[in-house]
């Protein structure tokens, strides 16, 4: 648990033009030129704040680092962000629904598994960053995206109740302040046994610098297009420049990339990034497979993704598809090609969204706080493939079980 910690926009560090207010919790911000930060960056941990407006014309919520600074940030690469026109920022390409005055855009910073998430007035707009964690130690921000206007905008780290707090945040999520309100813990009981579950949604970026760097990974392909374009980039972590990308062999545009973990892991969704050049709606590939397998020799199809048209530049895609066995080797096989000279793949990388069963022995003070659940129960109805135990703990009396009549899961073992 985080302790409270007062966190304001930061008067000592603050673009051209931008005046605080409201205990340094509220910002007019006139033009593109012009950032505002916290007081406080963050580089470990889950936390969650809300931004609300009440004049806007245009802005950008999100994060930046010490690099980005606070004067024209709307484009910057140390910046992640989601702009009143409902595009990701630095890539400025379609992500979510366009926001506007009196709207209220929630941020989900998971640091422990390198995520960005945003919500528009409690309404999940997904994922729009699995790449923040080389940013290092980052600061919410709001800036403008256009020299003719910006915004009036109150930001709330936890100091009061959020307007709109998301059912689906992760287990260990706080408020930015590190403001923890009270709140019910409980666990299920059926037949007698205690549960809780786990809701996991990460993504595992590798940041490969060479065909078997750092060990034990290894990205092979059905052929590179030269040195420059080998397949390893595909998952280097990075795609600054269309050099960070993997190019089929010429004239075969109908390709494979894959990796091999060196050990079994269970994925259930891609990040697909397309190269970072103007050519991407047609190198990037319009019909592809993901396949698993055990000994990179026998594959299983996991999923067969079809008519992608409309490739944008540097553009993120993430597809998820159903599978709960541990593979060693991951595969995208190209099927269908969107051109007929070679195929291009900027970014891949493999993650897990689902739940996990967590057997509960005994009800205990500590056991209700590290594992009893705070937001609403979501996927009973869904087998549940991962089984963890949880220790014995101390005893507690006067704790509180929720009952269910009967088990609303199955499970699997492997």
């Amino acid at each position: 648990m985080s302790n409270k910690v007062k966190v304001t926009l930061d008067p000592l560090n603050i673009g051209s033009g931008i005046t605080l207010s409201n205990e340094n919790l509220t910002a007019v911000i006139p033009s593109l030129s012009s950032t505002t930060r916290a007081t406080l960056g963050r580089d470990s941990g889950k936390w969650y704040w809300e931004v609300s407006f009440s004049s806007l014309t245009y802005s950008q919520v999100g994060i930046s680092n010490d690099l980005a600074g606070v004067g024209n940030t709307h484009l910057s690469t140390n910046a992640r962000r989601y702009s009143s026109g409902g595009n990701k920022i630095p890539e400025n390409i379609k992500f979510g629904t366009s926001y506007t005055k009196d709207d209220v855009v929630g941020v989900l910073l998971d640091l422990d598994n390198g995520i960005l998430k945003f919500y528009k007035n409690g309404i999940s707009q997904g994922i729009s960053h699995t790449n923040i964690k080389p940013l290092g130690l980052v600061y919410p921000s709001i800036t403008s995206g256009s020299s003719s206007g910006g915004c009036t905008s109150t930001i709330n780290f936890g100091a009061t109740p959020f307007k709109y707090l998301p059912t689906d945040l992760p287990i260990g999520t706080h408020s930015y302040d590190g403001n923890i309100t009270t709140v019910n813990f409980f666990l299920l009981q059926s037949n007698s046994r205690l549960y809780s579950t786990k809701y996991k949604d990460s993504f595992e970026p590798l940041s490969i610098t060479s065909y078997t760097t750092p060990s034990p990974y290894q990205i092979t392909s059905s052929g590179d297009f030269s040195s420059d374009y080998a397949c390893w980039k595909a998952f280097d972590g990075k795609n600054a420049t269309y050099s960070d990308s993997w190019i089929t062999t010429s004239g075969a545009p109908l390709g494979w990339i894959q990796v091999n973990f060196g050990t079994s892991k269970v994925f259930n969704q891609l990040s697909f990034t397309t190269r970072n050049h103007t050519d991407s709606n047609t190198t990037a590939p319009k019909e592809f497979k993901i396949l698993g397998s055990f000994d990179g020799v026998s594959w299983t199809e996991l999923t067969l993704i079809q008519n992608q048209t409309g490739w944008k530049q540097n553009e993120t895609r993430i597809f998820e598809f159903n599978n709960s066995i541990g593979f060693q080797y991951y595969r995208v096989q190209i099927t269908v090609a969107n051109s007929t000279s070679y195929s291009a793949i900027g970014e891949l990388i493999f993650g897990y969204k689902g739940v996990s069963l967590l057997n509960i022995p005994s009800k205990s003070a500590s056991n209700f706080i590290h594992y009893g659940q705070v937001t609403k129960l979501e996927g009973l109805d869904k087998i549940i493939d991962v089984v963890s135990y949880v220790l014995q703990d101390t005893k507690l009396n006067n704790t509180k079980i929720k009952q269910i009549d009967k088990k609303p899961l199955g499970i699997s073992f492997y």
